[in-house]
């Protein structure tokens, strides 16, 4: 939250960061496990094949959840 507080007083040109910048700061910072949630899922999205028509033995399209409170992540398992 503090690299964001930072960034928005970059954004404003302010010499130092304030409260009102911390504030604002609070609504768009994500914690650090909704960031790695959000990082392990598009690098998982590079490698997934999803298939959805027909079927083929051993095969499960699934999806895992990660989240609490009004952010979630979501993954494809297979």
């Amino acid at each position: 939250m503090i690299r964001a507080a930072g960034d928005v007083a970059v954004e404003d040109k302010a010499e130092f960061v304030t409260k009102a910048h911390i504030i604002r700061a609070r609504k768009i910072a994500r914690s650090l496990e909704q960031q790695m949630s959000d990082k392990y899922t598009e690098r998982k999205k590079e490698y997934e094949v999803i298939v959805v028509k027909g079927k083929k033995v051993g095969r499960v399209n699934g999806l895992a959840v990660i989240g609490s409170g009004v952010n979630y992540s979501g993954i494809v398992l297979r």
